[in-house]
């Protein structure tokens, strides 16, 4: 078997932890705060982008064009946590700003269908990290002035910004390297692996246990 091959089973793990967390997040639902359902509504997206991005390989051998709508769906989905949530900003500054990062994914988007795959470059899965990663570090700032502070929300803030940060630093060669014929690519796809199922497993971490906390409390009471 080649390390190809055998990549390729290993992205299965993916989309198994996923639909684990998706389980449990559809069981604990209603007791779910805000924040933590817009984090299950991410992980019902990476789920159903990871399937579909299978079967349109599969069927099609193209399913690049995956690539910056997921970006788009997930800049959006964590501009929403951020903007509305975490940081619960009136800033039309940051909201231009986040307009502007989604502006620029939706039209990669919509040229990606004029591209042939070997010229293909997703600059959006630099874009997506880099205001994600933006809105994490307005975060921090905002919890230095802040008299109380959650400490569940500064480690889902801390692990975002770790995973959103190394993201981008991988997919900035990877850009680059994504056509080459170099078995050094599938050594950064198997890194990048890694760190996804690590934030993956994390996310399903807190939304199980932010169910269970709540759901005790509301039984308890």
């Amino acid at each position: 078997m080649s390390f190809a091959f055998i990549l390729d089973l290993c992205t299965w793990t993916a989309p198994v932890v996923l639909l684990i967390g998706i389980a449990a997040g559809t069981r604990l639902y209603s007791s779910l705060d805000p924040i933590h359902r817009v984090l299950l509504v991410y992980c019902v997206t990476a789920f159903l982008t990871d399937l579909t991005s299978r079967v349109f390989g599969e069927l099609y051998n193209n399913n690049l064009f995956l690539i910056p709508l997921f970006g788009l769906a997930e800049l959006g989905l964590f501009a929403v946590l951020y903007y509305k949530y975490l940081l619960a900003s009136t800033s039309k500054v940051l909201l231009l700003c986040i307009l502007s990062g989604l502006g620029f994914i939706a039209l990669e988007t919509v040229s990606v269908y004029a591209l042939k795959p070997g010229s293909f470059q997703s600059y959006s899965r630099v874009v997506d990290p880099f205001f994600i990663v933006l809105l994490s570090v307005l975060y921090f700032r905002k919890l230095g002035q802040a008299e109380i502070i959650h400490t569940e929300l500064l480690q889902l803030n801390t692990v975002i910004l770790l995973f959103f940060s190394l993201n981008l630093i991988f997919f900035l060669p990877v850009n680059f390297l994504i056509n080459e014929h170099s078995p050094l690519k599938f050594w950064f796809w198997l890194v990048n692996l890694v760190l996804t199922l690590c934030f993956y497993s994390f996310l399903i971490r807190s939304i199980w246990k932010r169910g269970k906390t709540r759901r005790h409390l509301h039984y308890g009471s």
